[in-house]
């Protein structure tokens, strides 16, 4: 036999093995029809549980919060640094604010009416703290009541703005302090002036310190803790109103004196830091 012949008969055999015993005739000879609906696997496949989509909660709308922008917390962290290493040897100013709060007392020694480095150092830091505080609750509050004029998610450039227009509005303040004590009163009642008003700030800023770490913690309860913040600085303006009041009232024309000093100081410039606010979040 050749080595690529082909044995008929082995290839007949196997063709009618399979023709026998490997041919399946189908269930649905004429297609599916009607009895498809009748089938019992149909049947059990209807009467099966339909697979229902997995649904959950709707999440909650992120909040946004200084607490986790770097530059922001840098700033808070170093507003405290500065505090810190001032208040060992400028502790005696802190010491001092109830009576630069309080008392119309004129020193007698020439040389206590100045300021010792420490104590200037002291002051900056504390005054800086404030103006920092104040601009990242400000941001918080313009966030969450205006939050249509917040254009950006630059928390940190925010704050900047704000801080920075803080520390305009404090210095604009000092100025108007230094002219109106110099038109209408002598350099004692400047001084006293003057030292109440930072006293007042600077007490401002350490009661924000608390406020401003649980705002940054608890971001749900912003609403509680900038109406705290609105509370403090109202109180403390109040108590440097009261002293700035006994300044100048030691006549009846000291009234007339006094409706300028509000106006000057505590109503117009609000409505100026309100608008400024508003156009520094417009522009970015």
């Amino acid at each position: 036999m050749k080595p690529d012949s082909i044995n008929i008969d082995t290839l007949q055999a196997a063709a009618d093995s399979a023709a026998v015993n490997h041919y399946h005739t189908p269930i649905y000879e004429k297609g599916f029809g009607n009895d498809l609906y009748q089938d019992s696997v149909v049947e059990n496949m209807a009467n099966s549980s339909i697979l229902t989509v997995p649904s959950g909660q709707h999440s909650d709308n992120y909040i946004k919060s200084p607490l986790h922008d770097t530059g922001t917390m840098l700033l808070f962290l170093l507003s405290i640094f500065l505090i810190t290493i001032s208040y060992r040897k400028g502790y005696k100013y802190i010491s001092d604010f109830k009576k630069n709060l309080f008392s119309l007392k004129k020193r007698q020694n020439i040389f206590e009416e100045h300021n010792t480095f420490n104590e200037i150092q002291i002051q900056t830091a504390l005054i800086a703290n404030t103006c920092i505080l104040e601009g990242i609750l400000i941001e918080c509050a313009v966030s969450l009541y205006f939050p249509s004029v917040v254009m950006s998610t630059n928390i940190f450039a925010y704050i900047i703005c704000m801080v920075g227009l803080m520390a305009a509005f404090y210095l604009s303040q000092l100025f108007i302090f230094f002219i109106l004590g110099y038109v209408f009163t002598n350099k004692s009642n400047t001084s006293l002036l003057i030292k109440g008003f930072n006293a007042s700030q600077a007490i401002l800023g350490l009661f924000l310190i608390p406020v401003v770490v649980l705002l940054l913690v608890y971001p749900h309860l912003a609403d509680f803790f900038i109406s705290a913040f609105i509370i403090i600085y109202i109180v403390c303006r109040i108590l440097f109103i009261i002293k700035g009041a006994r300044i100048f009232f030691n006549n009846y024309y000291s009234f007339f004196l006094f409706i300028l000093y509000l106006c000057s100081v505590e109503i117009i410039p609000i409505k100026l830091i309100y608008n400024g606010i508003i156009y520094l979040f417009s522009i970015f």
